[in-house]
């Protein structure tokens, strides 16, 4: 749960970023699908690392593993 409420606090374009950056995009072709600059990328990049106490991408990635873990052992106690 304390992950799910890390990632939370993302704002909703934040959360995009976040899921290209997982998915190894570069910041410029992330600006160029967002349609923003590759430096406003490393803007969210930067704010999403410090929303979720992440140090690096690594424990991004690893937060954003045990986020979907929680949400998935939430889903199956409720059905």
């Amino acid at each position: 749960e304390q992950a799910n409420a890390l990632l939370a606090r993302l704002t909703a374009r934040e959360e995009q970023v976040l899921k290209r950056i997982l998915a190894g995009r570069s910041a410029k072709q992330i600006g160029k699908e967002l349609g923003i600059s590759p430096r406003t990328i490393e803007v969210y990049r930067k704010n999403v690392l410090l929303k979720t106490q992440c140090a690096n991408l690594l424990a991004l990635s690893d937060l954003y593993r045990v986020a979907r873990e929680e949400t998935a052992v939430g889903k199956s106690q409720m059905g």
